[in-house]
């Protein structure tokens, strides 16, 4: 309907224009008559114009019929599309009903459109012009002036005037066809009948019953018709997904060796390689003692040299060498009794392009979080270890306060031994036995994600480092914090005879003081623990219990 009524738009606009330019191309004729010129020059200069005038003219035909066809094409799309015409259950297209009487009407319209072209070449043909030059000459100017306003009003006639003017006013239009002394004109559709064979073959082809059209939903089996979507769509999508899910976990796991890099991740972040933890804490807290200022040490330089050191006897130099330090701030000094001085540094991997997807930010500062927190652990053992050397002189064996402090120091190295046990074998370990048995079963790569996330985050939870582990991780460091101070009051100071040749030590009132606190909070601790065991939060902590208690030292109240 719509291309129906743009051609009589356009049948109306254009006869009511052919004969206002008539009007308008014989009236300026008349009065411009001056010098003498051509008459071929002038017939010459007017079939250039009727030629472009035609080809215009033709070229938006051409147009026309093109969006027809167009039109004709979108609007049977879009009926199958919203289920129109498309049956769903025989998979038949259907016709639209109730076109029957557009055949007349597009044929109306075809012959009307080849009328108005006939008109348009017959309108423009100069034969009264050939009549007046014949008798008289014509000024150029006014024929070109002439000539041009055709061309304007030939060429924009059906874009502006459609636009501009409604239907009524087209039609209320007074036009006196007996005053244009237009040709008489003879059509002849022979001649194009081939052109528009296929727009009638078209149309024939959308002519159909409108009973087919009707579906009885009442007789539709909708339980069919979703097993046979499901077996026509989802089956298909289904074993799509799984191939390109199993493409992935190979990308991952055979093309990129995700798991060499999670070994590589642990033995480092949390010192699983003995020698690599050895070397790097010895080297590292050893100048943190000597250096004059933290500058010294906390420099890209003198930080990537130590773990260098530390790393050159790794297996994989490869993935090591994707470590590296990064100082997050420099303090004005190095607090030797506090366990967080080292926090101002932090442990990297480089993780490139499709790992990071799995070894996310999130996740490298999960692992930097743990690493602090064994950084911690490891330094308070490295002083108790350097308090050996301190003891070391002669003639200590029949000194009382010697004998004491040894004990003080072993006792306190015991239960760091206990934690660190308790996290080699019951965090570390079984984590990543863990973490390989769920690898083995992830089918996806978002599973693959998760197996990772839930692995860190068990770690985290097992070495006390949550959330509602807060005042475990609080007493841990206060404890941390006891062994270092016990460890710069020893060696402050010498030591020196006293009476009867007793070797005894000046800070010795201070060091049974902080061993006592050390005892106390420990004790505390383990009753915290207990309680945590018994109420079923953390059943996991029952084994460091186990590490710490194996005497019922700290479930006494003697020291």
């Amino acid at each position: 309907p719509k291309i129906v009524s743009e051609m009589e738009k356009i049948n109306r606009v254009c006869t009511a224009e052919i004969n206002t330019q008539q009007e308008e191309f014989h009236s300026p004729l008349q009065l411009n008559l001056t010098t003498q010129k051509s008459p071929s020059i002038i017939c010459e200069k007017m079939s250039l114009k009727e030629t472009r005038i035609q080809k215009e003219l033709k070229e938006l035909e051409a147009a026309m019929v093109h969006a027809d066809d167009a039109r004709e094409r979108a609007f049977k799309n879009r009926e199958r599309t919203y289920g129109g015409d498309y049956n769903i259950i025989t998979g038949e297209i259907l016709k639209p009903s109730g076109l029957e009487h557009e055949v007349e009407r597009v044929s109306k319209e075809v012959h009307e459109g080849e009328l108005l072209e006939n008109i348009c070449d017959e309108s423009l043909k100069p034969k009264d012009l050939e009549d007046l030059v014949s008798e008289e000459c014509i000024d150029m100017k006014s024929i070109d002036l002439v000539v041009d306003d055709s061309i304007l009003l030939s060429s924009h006639v059906i874009t502006q005037k459609i636009l501009d003017k409604p239907e009524e006013t087209i039609q209320n239009k007074n036009v006196d066809h007996s005053t244009t002394n237009l040709p008489e004109t003879k059509t002849d559709f022979s001649t194009n009948s081939n052109e528009y064979t296929t727009i009638f073959n078209s149309v024939d082809n959308i002519i159909y019953d409108e009973e087919k059209r009707k579906i009885n939903m009442k007789q539709v089996d909708i339980t069919k018709l979703y097993d046979c979507l499901q077996k026509s769509v989802l089956y298909p999508l289904q074993s799509q997904l799984k191939l390109a899910n199993d493409a992935l976990l190979r990308m991952f796991l055979n093309k990129h060796n995700l798991i060499a890099h999670l070994n590589c991740l642990r033995k480092h972040f949390f010192f699983l390689d003995s020698d690599y933890g050895s070397n790097l804490t010895k080297n590292l807290f050893s100048e943190i003692q000597s250096v004059r200022h933290p500058s010294f040490l906390l420099n890209h330089l003198r930080l990537n040299s130590l773990l260098r050191t530390a790393v050159s006897n790794d297996s994989d130099q490869d993935l090591a060498e994707r470590l590296s330090f990064v100082v997050n701030s420099v303090p004005a000094t190095f607090s030797l009794t506090d366990p967080n001085t080292l926090n101002c540094l932090s442990l990297t991997y480089k993780v490139y392009w499709p790992l990071n997807i799995v070894l996310t930010s999130q996740a490298m500062s999960k692992y930097d979080q743990v690493f602090k927190f064994l950084m911690q652990l490891r330094r308070a053992t490295w002083t108790l270890e350097q308090d050996i050397y301190l003891l070391k002189i002669e003639f200590s064996t029949k000194s009382n306060q010697y004998r004491q402090i040894h004990l003080f120091r072993h006792i306190m190295a015991q239960f760091l031994q206990a934690l660190q046990n308790y996290i080699l074998t019951t965090v570390m370990e079984p984590s990543w036995m863990d973490l390989q048995k769920q690898l083995d079963k992830t089918s996806t790569l978002q599973e693959l994600y998760h197996t990772h996330v839930n692995y860190i985050k068990n770690i985290i939870f097992r070495c006390l480092l949550n959330k509602r582990s807060k005042t475990i991780n609080k007493h841990l460091l206060d404890l941390f914090r006891i062994i270092l101070t016990f460890h710069e009051n020893l060696r402050s100071d010498d030591w020196f005879k006293g009476p009867d040749d007793e070797i005894q030590h000046p800070a010795f009132p201070r060091l049974c003081h902080q061993f006592k606190q050390f005892v106390e909070l420990s004790r505390f601790l383990c009753s915290y623990l207990k309680r945590l065991v018994a109420s079923g939060y953390q059943p996991h902590l029952d084994h460091l219990l186990t590490f710490l208690s194996c005497n019922n030292f700290y479930e006494s109240k003697a020291i």
